[in-house]
């Protein structure tokens, strides 16, 4: 992607409304039709897919050069394949997202605002420790300040704030930026935050990579003891209170919560990695429906 906006931008809820149409699921290439009522094993086998397609995206990395070769980002960006796989692993994302009856945008944007306090800029600028190393000026512990269940749409704001040097000061682009509805708009929120910490030079291909399976084995972790077997006998009346998803399983907000960070968690690196290497997420993801 290049620093001007692109001129098609595809929204979430138009991903989002054409995975919940189940007569056109199967029209998407490489991905079967998907589960109608969530139950612990179809969120499971949506884990397990989204692993299997991760897979393949490595795989394809084995060929990719080594991050500061002066190709590195080139070589992912117009490879039809591997941009290929980063659009299915969006879409899967999406699928695993409904399944479990968690709004990805929303997800993602609340793990953004956290994000935003758990590294400020002015502690970790040019530096790629992790939160903890701040958790004395930030408070955000391990254990404490790591939900995001009371944070509401209404708590999360983000302001263009890039100088002429982070090519970023146009109006255009601020004005996507302020359109967090849109794939292109929340990439560039992810570049700015990227830009004002000096993580450019972290965001290399093969680190994203590594970083965004990392993700995937700790959204995994939130379901490798379950079982694929749940108690079903109140399942009908959480139904009955508008109850979706995991919560209808009986899954705390909070556990359903973690679930939620760990898919952002994945689908951010999954967008830097596309931006960083000049692939349209929502271009691509439009081609697979299509």
């Amino acid at each position: 992607m290049s620093d001007n906006i692109p001129p098609q931008r595809v929204r979430f809820d138009t991903i989002q409304q054409f995975l919940c149409d189940t007569t056109t699921c199967t029209t998407v290439q490489g991905l079967p039709p998907r589960h109608q009522v969530c139950t612990i094993a179809s969120a499971r086998d949506e884990v397990f897919r989204l692993g299997s397609i991760v897979g393949q995206l490595c795989t394809s990395f084995l060929a990719v050069p080594y991050d500061g070769s002066d190709d590195s980002k080139s070589s992912v960006g117009n490879n039809e394949d591997i941009v290929a796989l980063l659009g299915k692993i969006f879409l899967q994302l999406f699928t695993l997202s409904r399944v479990c009856g968690i709004d990805l945008r929303i997800s993602v944007l609340k793990k953004m605002e956290l994000n935003g306090r758990k590294y400020p800029v002015e502690l970790c600028k040019g530096k790629s420790g992790k939160y903890t190393k701040y958790s004395e000026q930030t408070g955000i512990t391990k254990t404490d300040g790591q939900s995001t269940v009371g944070t509401t749409l209404h708590d999360i704001s983000f302001e263009s704030t890039i100088s002429d040097d982070g090519n970023m000061n146009n109006g255009d682009v601020a004005e996507e930026i302020d359109n967090t509805t849109t794939i292109e708009g929340v990439t560039l929120l992810l570049r700015q935050f990227a830009a004002e910490r000096l993580w450019d030079r972290y965001h290399t291909p093969r680190n994203l990579a590594l970083a965004l399976m990392g993700e995937v084995g700790e959204l995994a972790e939130l379901f490798q003891w379950n079982g694929d077997i749940t108690d079903d006998s109140a399942y009908e009346d959480r139904v009955h209170r508008r109850s979706t998803g995991l919560l209808a399983l009986g899954w705390t907000e909070e556990q359903v919560d973690k679930v939620g960070q760990e898919i952002a968690d994945v689908s951010i690196y999954l967008m830097r990695l596309a931006d960083v290497c000049g692939a349209s997420l929502g271009e691509v993801s439009l081609r697979l429906m299509n």
